[in-house]
């Protein structure tokens, strides 16, 4: 009897060690807050919306779009889209994610509250980027064909219904577009010709083009704002350089030389840094974000330049100017025996510019997302999980909320399944550093 007695708070206790072992302290502690969420086929892009807590996951492969809640990374619900979605922007005041289906040139207006496609918007041909501008409610769906010399446009939308407000003429194939809350310019870069497109984000207008880089063969490929600096960054991949403009007038104010064939950038407005991701030798360029001028280079990437193939160096990068940190995206490797391995996220520090650490994703990750509310990072798999032979459960014994952190009980998994794996991102702000 007593042996009885003791043997139920025993059996209890150790039974709520083990939930926070694996349960709690996993979501607290940096790293991996889910391994993989099984989504679509091919997720190319990713949204957040923070207000709605959804990050709506694009899977360009199965013509759907993902909605994950941002705290947990759990599934939440699959929606159908257009043909092929790869691109989109989220408006935080109308719960509004506005979905651009390059396989059927249309945009889904999805309600993130609501999880349901309210409308859907046929635009030309060659859907490419979007951004909004929250203060004035507009949407800027920037499109272009790469064939031929026909002009692309930039079609301004109402966030809260959809509807064409007004369009206006770009240069050839315009590919990325960012809205300047302070001064309301809308900025696109068009990379035949080597020229930026300005436009007023309040009635949609064309106010200048302006070129960047060497010319016409400098394509520009990126652009990115720092409203509180007032500049907006190029980024010219031919010509291995940024261009930084002043974002009222539109005039070059400088363009620096940077690593070999530079995509993607990212902002810190607090620290007045810009981080430019140099695909050609896996680096990222550090630039002052008030002078244009390159303070370092951090390398990132790959560990084994030897089996390097094309996405192994570094893809993306995100900033959390608040928590003082930013996180470059490392695609997938190969081994000797020409296995792909997992990608990887260099965090590195927005102070010192110096890589700090590297968590592992999945395989071949092509984009990301921050959720600065929960501080968690959304890596998109474009390649299935490897299936993994889940353990006999001869008495159903395990609870499900149980099995997902037990590795030997994951079920296998379907094959050319897309995933996304969540990573808590969360550290010491700016402020507590200081």
């Amino acid at each position: 009897m007593r042996r009885a007695r003791w043997l139920g708070p025993l059996l209890v206790g150790t039974g709520l060690g083990l939930f926070w072992a694996l349960a709690v302290r996993p979501r607290d502690a940096p790293g991996t807050v889910v391994p993989f969420t099984l989504v679509g086929t091919n997720p190319y892009a990713i949204a957040v919306d923070v207000r709605a807590r959804r990050a709506v996951v694009l899977n360009a492969g199965s013509d759907s779009v993902s909605l994950l809640n941002t705290a947990s990374g759990r599934l939440l619900s699959t929606v159908a889209v257009g043909h092929n979605p790869s691109f989109a922007a989220v408006d935080l005041r109308t719960n509004r994610a506005f979905v651009l289906n390059y396989g059927d040139d249309t945009v889904s207006v999805l309600d993130t509250i609501g999880v349901s496609v309210l409308r859907t918007v046929h635009l030309q041909a060659g859907v490419q980027d979007v951004a909004v501008d929250e203060t004035l409610g507009h949407v800027f769906v920037v499109t272009g064909i790469s064939t031929g010399s026909a002009p692309g446009r930039a079609y301004m939308l109402d966030a809260r219904t959809g509807t064409i407000l007004h369009n206006a003429p770009l240069g050839t194939l315009p590919t990325s577009v960012a809205v300047d809350a302070r001064t309301h310019h809308v900025f696109i870069t068009n990379r035949i010709g080597g020229a930026v497109s300005m436009l007023d984000a309040a009635s949609g207008r064309l106010l200048r083009t302006i070129p960047v880089g060497s010319g016409p063969m400098a394509d520009p490929v990126s652009v990115a704002v720092d409203g509180r600096n007032g500049h907006a960054f190029v980024v010219n991949g031919a010509d291995f350089t940024v261009s930084m403009l002043d974002t009222r007038s539109g005039a070059v104010l400088r363009t620096v030389p940077v690593g070999a064939n530079p995509r993607t950038l990212a902002v810190d407005p607090i620290g007045a840094r810009v981080y430019v991701v140099n695909r050609g030798n896996a680096t990222v360029s550090v630039l002052d974000a008030r002078s244009g001028a390159e303070v370092r280079r951090v390398r990132v990437g790959a560990t084994r330049p030897a089996f390097q193939h094309d996405g192994v160096t570094p893809t993306d990068v995100v900033v959390d100017e608040q928590r003082g940190r930013a996180f470059v995206l490392n695609g997938s490797a190969m081994d000797r025996a020409g296995q792909l391995i997992r990608g990887s996220v260099s965090i590195l520090d927005l102070h010192s510019g110096h890589e700090v650490g590297r968590l592992p994703v999945g395989l071949s990750p092509i984009t990301l997302a921050f959720d600065r509310e929960t501080g968690h990072l959304f890596v998109a798999n474009m390649k299935g999980e490897s299936p993994i032979k889940a353990a006999p459960d001869s008495w159903n014994w395990v609870p499900p909320w149980l099995a997902q952190w037990l590795p030997w009980h994951r079920p296998a998994l379907p094959p050319n399944t897309g995933s996304v794996t969540v990573l808590n991102a969360v550290g010491p702000s700016r402020a507590s550093r200081r």
